[in-house]
């Protein structure tokens, strides 16, 4: 498995603030057979190395990004960034 994007489960927008809360989410696909699988960020996850995930989103290509629309996944860009931030840091 490896990492493609960054996504928030549950998603909300606050109507006071406009930012997006939600359980941050991983997706990952898998080298062997392409499943896409978002997965729960943990505790110990290096919060930087999610950071360069976000980065590295933009990359994915048009049949992955498809297949994501299909599942009903919406992956974060670069527009997110803050939103990620205030989940990893609790920063505002």
């Amino acid at each position: 498995m490896k990492p493609i994007g960054l996504m928030f489960k549950h998603a909300q927008v606050n109507p006071f603030t406009g930012r997006t809360n939600g359980d941050l989410m991983i997706v990952h696909e898998c080298t062997n057979c392409g499943k896409i699988s978002p997965n729960r960020i943990a505790g110990d996850d290096n919060v930087y190395m999610i950071l360069s995930i976000l980065d590295e989103s933009l990359s994915v290509s048009d049949t992955v990004g498809i297949r994501l629309l299909q599942r009903g996944i919406s992956m974060l860009t670069q527009a997110d960034k803050n939103d990620v931030k205030t989940a990893l840091f609790g920063l505002r």
